[in-house]
């Protein structure tokens, strides 16, 4: 199970990321994301909201749903017992590290420099999350990353956008976290129609 939910993410490429504290417009959103045919959905832990969104997502049989921002084992815990199938951390918490092995549910830590990513890689993190992804440098600094590291399995997160979503994984990124950039003002079906593009841009 642990090495199936990676595996559906790499395969996937797009990891639609919902920032919201309003319950039902986190929902709209993940529903638009879903409907715009992305499969793999981490929900931002902003509020109890949060954890009501996880739990209607996780009915969907084929969503796998994650949680974001996590920090501490208490929200880890709920978050799973909400129904989150991966929890993701914007920090290297170690707690967290030895609370996805002994329940066996995946953690991607964040990092932002090669530091910090091989500092997560060397503690057993097997995905890691580089965030912010465009102020570091976008493409160009996964590329970089990857030139002295090859081994790292790397998802940008945070400024990804329609228009250079593709970069990031042609520079060797296993997948991207599309997120506020996609969604930002826009209607429920405007973001299942700018999903929809991104979708089919990924496969031609």
């Amino acid at each position: 199970m642990f090495e199936n939910i990676y595996s559906k993410i790499v395969e996937k490429k797009l990891v639609g990321v919902v920032r919201e504290s309003d319950y039902q417009r986190a929902l709209d959103i993940a529903n638009a994301f879903i409907e715009g045919g992305i499969e793999v959905i981490e929900v931002t832990l902003e509020n109890q909201n949060s954890l009501m969104v996880i739990e209607e997502l996780s009915k969907k049989a084929d969503i796998l749903v994650g949680a974001g921002s996590i920090i501490t084992t208490s929200q880890a815990e709920s978050a799973m017992l909400a129904g989150a199938k991966y929890l993701t951390s914007p920090v290297l918490e170690m707690n967290l590290v030895r609370l996805s092995k002994s329940y066996k549910v995946p953690v991607i830590t964040s990092a932002s420099t090669t530091n910090e990513a091989y500092q997560a890689w060397s503690s057993g993190v097997k995905v890691i999350k580089l965030f912010p992804a465009s102020d570091m440098g976008g493409a160009d600094y996964v590329r970089d990353v990857l030139k002295a590291m090859p081994f790292l399995q790397l998802i940008p997160t945070s400024g990804v956008s329609p228009d250079d979503f593709k970069d990031y994984l042609e520079a060797g990124a296993v997948a991207v976290g599309i997120g506020r950039i996609f969604y930002k003002d826009l209607t429920y079906d405007k973001i299942v129609s700018k999903v929809r593009r991104a979708k089919e841009s990924l496969n031609n």
